[in-house]
């Protein structure tokens, strides 16, 4: 015998709020995204690029959508930037200057995060697969006490879970994984017990792609 009580039946917490923040890609990353969507290969940097699986190819598109791609066979893999400017890095910029308060920032990949704590400098702390046990409870302490840590930056696999980041008044989706557990776990992350504001979601969607 069980009994199920979900989240909103017995918790007063303010609402969600979602929105969708567009870019468009640039020249060269429409030349490779279409290359690898038509033909499920391309060059770039001298290297060929083959994703033939499916599910290889939605990675690899997805990759180019955040700016980059790996070439290169497993022993001498690489990853290559596409262009010299990087439309949804800026757009997070744009919208980061603008955030009053403390914001939690979600992406897919490692080089996003690497990415993302360049361009924040001190005013982030990363967790993600990259950052020791011992590093990820200082981050999670900083970023819940020290108004100075304003930009939480992780990944879902690694912090998608158990973590209360109430803090936070903003989540922005730098990069979605395809797992919905993954993204409504995420989501939680702010939406806690303590959260007296609602929250805002942002997703950054390069135009007429698989974002």
């Amino acid at each position: 015998i069980s009994s199920r009580v979900t989240k909103d039946q017995v918790l007063d917490l303010p609402p969600k709020l979602f929105s969708t923040a567009h870019f468009e890609m640039s020249p060269e990353q429409w030349k490779v995204y279409s290359e690898l969507e038509k033909e499920f290969m391309t060059f770039l940097d001298g290297e060929l690029v083959t994703a033939s699986l499916a599910i290889t190819r939605m990675l690899r598109m997805q990759q180019v959508v955040c700016g980059y791609l790996p070439v290169g066979d497993e022993d001498n893999r690489r990853l290559v930037d596409i262009g010299e400017k990087n439309n949804r890095l800026e757009l997070l910029r744009e919208l980061t200057e603008d955030i009053p308060h403390s914001c939690i920032i979600w992406s897919r990949f490692t080089r996003d995060n690497d990415q993302i704590c360049k361009m924040l400098g001190d005013q982030a702390v990363r967790y993600d697969g990259t950052v020791s046990e011992d590093n990820r409870i200082l981050a999670l302490q900083r970023f819940q006490k020290d108004r100075s840590a304003k930009f939480f930056v992780g990944n879902p696999q690694a912090a998608g879970e158990g973590l209360t980041l109430h803090a936070a008044k903003t989540v922005i989706y730098y990069s979605n994984t395809f797992s919905l557990a993954e993204r409504l776990q995420s989501e939680d992350r702010a939406h806690r017990i303590g959260q007296d504001q609602p929250v805002n979601y942002i997703d950054l969607v390069a135009t007429g792609t698989l974002d």
